[in-house]
């Protein structure tokens, strides 16, 4: 595995539906559960890690 196919933000393996899902137009890509973490958790703002713009519903 190349480093491409961990999420970047928890270092877990992605599998197909997360190597097809890319949440924010910029093309950073994290894994549906950081996705849905950072959607959930009022500290994290809902937001892109790498561009900071807010995603999306």
């Amino acid at each position: 595995r190349s480093m491409e196919d961990y999420c970047p933000l928890c270092i877990e393996p992605m599998d197909i539906t997360d190597k097809n899902f890319f949440p924010c137009p910029c093309g950073y890509q994290i894994c549906q559960f950081c996705y849905n973490n950072i959607r959930q958790n009022p500290e994290l703002n809902g937001r892109c890690p790498a561009c900071r713009r807010k995603y999306d519903d």
